[in-house]
């Protein structure tokens, strides 16, 4: 390059450095501020601050099917709850829940919720299989469910997280027929005045569960939980599924949403002296909550 050449290129080179070096410090000031997509820490709606409360409600479809057994003849009698006895097929039920996370992989969680369903019938020559009813019934569901956890965080990045649940689950299933009339087997009397038979027990049983999140942006994360229940207590034996998929909200550091999906379905056995029940409890439907985090 001849030096004619070089004088020539001076212009442009002194124009270039006007116009990069005072960037220079900006950018790498910039560089010196983390992306926070690939900050080591999680989200703020992943943060899991060290204690939370909620309230919510489902609108759930219910499935309920009993089935009784007497041993000594094994005479059966399958009573289809919303079907046959007319239960209310569709309901909303309350729930609270909350969780307190006293160290980074360590936490205790909790929920409850409570069924009330009722029906009255007034029926003249009802047949229920080879039974006849003349009179008036009532069949009540008052089961409630309960929930505790500890809580152990697996996996935990600045997008996802997953933790494993294990603890009690309490069945806590009340069902009550009341009636008063006359109830005849085929052309015999059976039964004349008022009757009341209960299915009420109280299992709590062991649990566990696997619960996976995923978070989108600063607010707004998604989750799916499965949870297994599996065991015997006295006469009691029971296996549940409960799986749920929701997203949550966070309005504000302390303030979100919570709205999903829910599947359960429980399978519980009876076993007494003289009849068998055998019980399937399911329902399925969607839920809306709100909780308060610090």
């Amino acid at each position: 390059m001849s030096p004619r050449q070089i004088l020539a290129g001076l212009p442009v080179l002194a124009l270039c450095c006007f116009l990069v070096v005072p960037t220079l410090p900006a950018a790498a000031e910039a560089a010196a501020v983390p992306d926070p997509l690939e900050s080591e820490e999680p989200l703020p709606s992943l943060k899991g601050r060290r204690f939370a409360i909620g309230l919510g409600a489902s609108y759930v479809q219910f499935d309920t099917n009993f089935k009784f057994t007497e041993k000594a003849t094994g005479y059966s009698i399958y009573v289809d709850a919303e079907g046959t006895l007319g239960l209310p097929e569709a309901d909303t039920v309350g729930i609270i829940f909350g969780y307190y996370r006293f160290a980074r992989r360590h936490g205790l969680g909790f929920s409850s919720f409570r069924i009330r369903r009722d029906n009255s019938l007034f029926a003249e020559n009802f047949k229920f299989q080879d039974l006849t009813f003349t009179g008036e019934a009532t069949l009540s569901d008052k089961s409630s469910f309960y929930f505790l956890s500890y809580n152990y965080t697996f996996f935990e990045d600045d997008r996802s997280r997953v933790f494993g649940s294990f603890g009690l689950y309490g069945l806590d299933l009340d069902y009550r027929f009341e009636a008063s009339g006359d109830i005849t087997l085929g052309d015999e009397p059976v039964n004349s005045g008022s009757i009341m038979e209960e299915a009420t027990i109280f299992a709590p049983l062991p649990m566990f569960g696997l619960d996976m999140w995923f978070g989108f942006t600063e607010r707004w994360s998604l989750g799916t939980k499965i949870s297994l229940v599996a065991g015997s207590y006295q006469d009691i034996s029971a296996a549940v599924l409960d799986t749920t998929i929701r997203t949550r909200v966070q309005f504000t550091p302390h303030v979100g949403m919570i709205l999903g999906i829910t599947y359960f379905n429980a399978h519980v056995d009876i076993d007494d002296e003289e009849i068998k029940t055998e019980v399937s409890y399911g329902f399925s439907g969607a839920f809306l909550g709100m909780a308060l985090v610090f």
